[in-house]
């Protein structure tokens, strides 16, 4: 198993590995990393096709039609303009129903800090008042638990420097929403990137 940074894998090298392995390309800014934040469930299968490259089934991926591999950044998920819907690729997609879940546990999980605050779960249904929900709606409840979580954490003294939250570090503004993927059963984790 190769060495785990907490920004972008090995050395911090931009998008060196990803959850979906060699399917996502590296990421076009030099300032944009993946975020390693720890595995939900210990041995799972989201943290084996993180660092050994095969691919992974399930996973949403929430691109840009024209920056494919790259992310979409949170803040543009968390009220986004109707223009959005247009630009990301698939937006109207029903990818839980489409993947074959009712409910999915989601996991945030920030090895930056002590528990119980290291560890956010909930679940997201795959119906909203029966209308199947779309990668646009996922990703935009996606980052509004990013959000909270965040700002739940800031102040907080950090035990990694590197993944400290707050002003003059890792903050949401800065955070990008690159995929979601499932981990164990019906667990799933996202899998995000911080533009430095």
């Amino acid at each position: 198993m190769r060495p785990r940074s907490p920004m972008g894998g090995a050395r911090g090298r931009s998008g060196s590995f990803s959850a979906l392995g060699g399917a996502v390309a590296e990421f076009l800014s030099p300032d944009r990393r993946r975020l390693y934040l720890g595995s939900a469930v210990g041995n799972s299968r989201w943290q084996n096709t993180t660092f050994q490259g095969s691919g992974s089934a399930g996973c949403v991926l929430f691109d840009m039609k024209r920056s494919k591999g790259q992310g979409i950044p949170m803040n543009l998920l968390m009220n986004p303009k109707p223009e959005l819907a247009g630009d990301m690729t698939g937006a109207n997609d029903h990818v839980l129903v489409n993947a074959g879940v009712t409910q999915i546990t989601f996991h945030i999980v920030w090895s930056g800090y002590k528990s119980p605050g290291a560890h956010h779960i909930c679940s997201i249904d795959a119906l909203e008042k029966g209308i199947p929900v779309t990668r646009l709606m996922l990703a935009t409840k996606i980052c509004r638990l990013f959000y909270d979580y965040l700002k739940a954490r800031e102040g907080e003294p950090s035990v990694n420097s590197a993944l400290a939250i707050g002003p003059g570090k890792i903050q949401f503004e800065k955070l990008v929403l690159v995929g979601l993927h499932p981990v164990q059963g019906s667990n799933w984790q996202a899998d995000i990137a911080c533009d430095f």
